[in-house]
């Protein structure tokens, strides 16, 4: 996680996703990842009880696999994808230290800083992320180098999870009516059938729903991006290459050159070297870093104009 003292004074930046404001797809993964849990220890796991051959196996990868979606969550979510060219240069600044500009050839007016070649500053996070691949609405956070891989690896976990969550609700479901089952249920929550009925069609039924949705949504972001990866592709290069050309096919030989990015501008061979201890003027960085005239926008209009 970045030091405050890294970030820009008076400017809204988000380092990770656990950071305010969340965003609702973020609460809402959790109470639908608290329901499947209810669902499976509490409906499951009770139904099952005096089945222990059947019950032990499906509890221990359950448990497992829950295990890994909240450890991979959370890496994803506290990861900083940020590009470190931002935090090093800003680093340089506080230390009074000379920034050697010419081993970079991109700049970015919002970060105040040189940049990475794939670099893209995000107008969720405001801030610069290398290899940005997409702001993921679920981690509230950026996917970035730093932490695709996590990402890939829990779409496959939680793709896993959802389909033995499915395949236990269905079981539950259409054997219920076996009186074994239905009575620890009976015993276990002190309500009649008709009420254990309820509970199972209801909360299993909703489960379900939405387990079918999440597998159809995790495949295919699974079989998109092993096609990106294949060919060295984000999926904002991607959206923006299909975006700029909708009748044309793929080109992967242009596809990383296709968006000329608003904010990240490539740097003149001449540009001023800025100093570790003073602000380059408005005429040095615009002149020079980012050939265009005029004053750098406000911070209002730093973040929308990245949007």
């Amino acid at each position: 996680m970045a030091s405050n003292r890294l970030l820009l004074k008076g400017v809204f930046v988000k380092p990770t996703g656990c950071m305010c404001p969340f965003h609702l797809f973020q609460v809402l993964s959790y109470i639908v990842f608290a329901l499947y849990v209810y669902a499976f220890y509490f409906i499951d796991v009770v139904v099952w009880s005096e089945s222990p051959k059947l019950l032990w196996p499906f509890a221990v990868v359950y448990t497992v696999l829950l295990m890994l979606i909240v450890g991979f969550t959370l890496a994803a979510t506290l990861s900083d994808p940020t590009d470190p060219t931002v935090y090093s240069e800003r680093l340089k600044k506080l230390n009074n230290e000379v920034i050697d500009d010419a081993q970079y050839d991109f700049m970015c007016r919002l970060c105040r800083t040189h940049v990475l070649e794939r670099s893209k500053h995000c107008g969720v996070c405001n801030r610069c992320v290398d290899q940005f691949d997409h702001h993921c609405d679920w981690l509230n956070n950026c996917i970035g180098k730093k932490n695709y891989w996590l990402f890939i690896a829990l779409i496959i976990i939680v793709g896993f999870f959802s389909l033995l969550q499915l395949a236990c609700n269905v079981a539950i479901m259409v054997t219920i009516n076996q009186e074994d089952y239905k009575s620890q249920l009976m015993d276990f929550y002190d309500i009649s059938s008709t009420q254990v009925y309820l509970l199972v069609f209801i909360t299993l039924g909703i489960c379900c729903v939405l387990e079918i949705m999440f597998l159809l949504f995790i495949l295919q972001l699974i079989f998109l991006h092993y096609w990106l990866s294949k060919h060295d592709v984000t999926t904002y290069e991607y959206v923006m290459y299909k975006r700029e050309h909708p009748n044309e096919n793929i080109d992967l030989s242009k596809i990383r050159r296709s968006h000329k990015s608003k904010v990240i501008t490539k740097v003149k061979p001449k540009a001023v070297p800025i100093k570790g201890n003073e602000e380059p003027s408005t005429s040095e960085r615009t002149s020079a870093a980012f050939g265009v005239e005029g004053p750098l926008k406000s911070n209002s209009e730093r973040l929308y104009t990245a949007l």
